[in-house]
């Protein structure tokens, strides 16, 4: 484990790992969180935790997912101005730039499990958004909250609406929801499992205005961000 660091995202619904060994990604996993302690190391020395469940595992270090998420941005994008972060259960938009942050967890819409109950009612998986073929047809919700949204998705389905106008309309209701509490900006850097959802990307880029960048996989930030946080810290020496 000497001269390895390991930083664990103990989140809602997903579970990441990443290894760093001389500033390079060794290693690098997701498990669902039922299934954490797959990926939680033997040694707990040179381990930092984030996440919801992150007091859960005892690491030599712990930090907030805004922290983590910050360091992790930007070591992919050092110039990004804001930070877009949709989880699970909630939705974080950090503003690097005066370290304000806005937390959405009172309500799930928008997050990757408001998306899964929507897909799981309509009998589809994550796929589907992979190999969606915009529609032209797009309703916006009225409603976020996500019984009430599925009644309204239910409604225009009842009226003719088809599956890709759903999926469509699902991508663009969210990517404007959450596109009204991000800050003015030049570059957004989007992380968190839904941005590996390309036609909400599509629809979050098409609403907003500005650079929208995403690392190579979105979804192990915050466990980048801790692995660097615990690299940091033993190579500066000082305590954590």
């Amino acid at each position: 484990m000497n001269g390895r660091y390991v930083g664990l995202d103990l989140g809602s619904t997903y579970t990441k790992l990443v290894e760093l060994e001389e500033h390079r990604i060794v290693d690098s996993r997701i498990v669902k969180s039922a299934k954490k302690e797959e990926l939680v190391p033997d040694i707990r020395t040179n381990l930092c935790t984030t996440g919801y469940f992150r007091k859960k595992v005892k690491a030599e270090a712990s930090i907030t997912e805004i922290t983590a998420a910050v360091l992790g941005a930007k070591h992919y994008f050092p110039e990004c101005d804001v930070i877009v972060d949709i989880g699970g259960q909630d939705i974080k938009v950090t503003d690097v730039r005066d370290n304000r942050f806005y937390i959405n967890d009172k309500c799930s819409a928008g997050t990757g499990a408001f998306f899964e109950f929507i897909l799981s009612y309509l009998d589809l998986n994550y796929e589907a958004f992979a190999n969606l073929e915009e529609s032209s047809e797009i309703f916006y919700l009225n409603n976020t909250c996500t019984v009430f949204a599925l009644s309204e998705i239910i409604s225009h389905m009842a009226n003719g609406a088809d599956v890709n106008a759903v999926l469509t309309s699902l991508n663009y209701s969210f990517a404007k929801k959450i596109s009204e509490i991000v800050p003015a900006c030049r570059k957004l850097v989007l992380i968190g499992g839904v941005a590996k959802n390309a036609g909400f990307v599509k629809a979050f880029r098409n609403t907003i205005n500005a650079e929208v960048l995403i690392p190579d996989e979105p979804q192990t930030v915050n466990a980048l961000g801790a692995a660097l946080y615990i690299q940091g810290k033993k190579e500066r020496g000082s305590g954590v």
